[in-house]
């Protein structure tokens, strides 16, 4: 599992869903083979996390090579761009666990 979790600047929460919007339609129209869920927070800080489930690590490879080398590439360039304009920070963890047991 991956998780992705952005700050978003004050402010900037309609365009940042925009954008976000944007990345849904690349992925979906490039088939991208693995799915996400987003969660927004209503109250506190403007924050949004990104839930990245793989069956494998193998998975997760493919999932880089993917972005990285495949169609996706200049598509996930712009659109980071967009939103790291959009963000005061970001990160992000990637850990294993059963979820059969």
């Amino acid at each position: 599992m991956q998780i992705i979790r952005e700050a978003v600047k004050e402010g900037r929460g309609a365009a940042h869903r925009k954008v976000e919007t944007d990345w849904s339609r690349a992925f979906r129209k490039a088939k991208f083979p693995y799915h996400s869920l987003a969660l927004e927070t209503m109250t506190g800080t403007n924050e949004v996390w990104f839930l990245l489930a793989y069956p494998s690590f193998a998975a997760i490879e493919e999932s880089d090579n993917l972005i990285e080398k495949g169609p996706l590439k200049n598509e996930v360039e712009m659109l980071e761009a967009r939103d790291g304009e959009l963000r005061s920070s970001s990160r992000s963890r990637r850990t294993w666990a059963r979820l059969d047991t």
